[in-house]
């Protein structure tokens, strides 16, 4: 999902030879996500507590979820990668992925 115009078209374009991603012109918070087997974000840091408590709401256990440059907190990451061509570390998580305890994430 892409709210804005540009940045899907976008999308769209470099992903249109892959049979198994689609792009969405849609605010994904007014989306039932239900059946998504990955999601990825590309937020401010301000929108990811709103964001896990959605993604808690609406995906199915086991989904993975991917971040650019920010990260959940109170959430643990199954990985991080960082390295050439990417714009910032990426985490996987693997929803729910919650914390140990103590872990401030």
């Amino acid at each position: 999902m892409e709210v804005s115009p540009f940045p899907c078209l976008l999308a769209r374009l470099r992903t249109r030879h892959l049979r198994n991603v689609s792009i969405a012109g849609k605010n994904f918070y007014k989306c039932d996500l239900a059946d998504a087997d990955a999601v990825t974000c590309f937020l401010m840091p301000s929108a990811m507590p709103r964001l896990s408590k959605f993604l808690d709401e609406t995906v199915r256990p086991g989904t993975a979820v991917v971040t650019v440059t920010f990260w959940f907190r109170g959430r643990s990451p199954k990985t991080i990668k960082d390295g050439p061509g990417l714009r910032g570390a990426v985490a996987l998580y693997v929803w729910p992925a919650m914390s140990a305890p103590g872990h401030t994430g």
